[in-house]
């Protein structure tokens, strides 16, 4: 059985391998991928280290899975969070839901990143190009 919440230094599936096992009453899916990025206005951002208090974090991701099923009417959720180095141009943050119609997995998605983004804890350290490192403050 695939996880439906997880966070390491590895994603636990992908989607490909996720939606293998789709039921039948799904109609639609979304996939959200956080990519680290390098932008002027962050400066020489090469890396992303993400540090998290894992076990805490995983009870948050499963709380938001389950509101998310229940009040957008989604069959299935899965939500994933690296910890460790993220390169410039790899995925971070992995969130995938399905239901029967795009638009309760338009924003079932969209109320999971947000939340999450909001309540764990998670935290991000920016490693730029000439060395010298900052920790970012979360939501």
């Amino acid at each position: 059985m695939i996880p439906r919440v997880s966070i390491g230094v590895e994603f636990i599936a992908d989607e490909k391998e996720i939606l293998k096992t789709t039921p039948k009453e799904v109609g639609a899916s979304l996939t959200f991928l956080g990519i680290a990025r390098a932008s002027k206005e962050d400066g020489d951002i090469i890396e992303l280290f993400y540090e998290a208090h894992e076990i805490m974090s995983l009870k948050i991701f499963e709380d938001i899975r389950l509101k998310a099923l229940k009040d957008f009417s989604l069959i299935d959720a899965y939500i994933y969070h690296k910890i460790g180095s993220v390169k410039v141009g790899e995925a971070s943050f992995f969130v995938l839901v399905m239901g029967s119609h795009r638009d309760e997995v338009y924003k079932g998605s969209r109320f999971i990143v947000d939340e999450v983004k909001s309540q764990a804890p998670i935290w991000k350290k920016e490693i730029f190009k000439d060395g010298s490192s900052k920790w970012v403050m979360g939501a």
